[in-house]
């Protein structure tokens, strides 16, 4: 099966793919999934209950579930069968109170226009290894550069994305649709990038108005991002 967008799905995947959702869905049935679920309900209303425990491996996916430990062919495949081995991987080895759902989302695709500066850095042969930031701020006035980011969707795109994930899983997983799973703002970062970590560093002794004046128009452009994304 392939989309006119390049949406590849072998039988070869297909297989792969409805098995783990199987399992999925196996995980998802447990009476634990429910109780989790209505624990963090009574905790986002400040009930005194336990502690809540969530466990991010972060960078420790490569070494936990490595690329070599996916068996689907296509890379849209890999992509699905990477999300859906995640979650088997929490229900078998990262008790936490993260909750299995037997849900899985559809993307709305968005594109970003970008800020109007664009990070650079030198890296190595070493997938894991440092890397050297290329400063493309080198004075204050290169702020003045940066543009408020602003998005399109490519309604084509997600319409053709849900319809061939429905096909794989309607069956087995619910299928929704969603737009912006959730959002990080990370201003300091983002200044990193663009300037490099030393730079920072000694702008926040040297010159911590030019920091003031970066951060101000990272953090604006992610207000106005946000409200672009309530209002469409």
């Amino acid at each position: 099966m392939e989309s006119r967008n390049g949406l590849v799905v072998t039988e070869h995947d297909k297989r792969i793919l409805r098995d783990l959702a199987l399992r999925v869905v196996e995980i998802a049935a447990d009476p634990v999934q429910k109780i989790k679920a209505d624990m963090w309900r009574r905790h986002n209303k400040l009930e005194r209950i336990k502690p809540m425990v969530l466990v991010f491996p972060e960078g420790s996916w490569r070494e936990m579930l490595p690329d070599s430990a996916l068996n689907c062919e296509s890379d849209f495949s890999r992509g699905l069968e990477r999300e859906l081995r995640v979650r088997i991987y929490y229900a078998e080895h990262l008790p936490d109170d993260n909750v299995i759902e037997n849900i899985v989302y559809s993307p709305i695709v968005i594109k970003h226009s970008g800020w109007g500066l664009e990070a650079h850095s030198t890296r190595p042969e070493e997938a894991t290894g440092a890397y050297h930031i290329d400063p493309v701020i080198h004075f204050e006035a290169d702020i003045e550069k940066m543009t408020p980011p602003d998005f399109t969707v490519d309604w084509n795109l997600t319409i053709e994305t849900e319809n061939v994930m429905k096909d794989l899983f309607d069956d087995i997983l619910v299928v929704k649709r969603r737009g912006i799973g959730n959002y990080g703002l990370a201003p300091l970062d983002h200044y990193a990038t663009l300037r490099g970590i030393d730079n920072m560093f000694m702008d926040l002794v040297d010159n911590p108005q030019m920091v003031h004046k970066a951060v101000s128009r990272i953090v604006d452009g992610h207000i106005s991002l946000i409200k672009r994304y309530e209002e469409y």
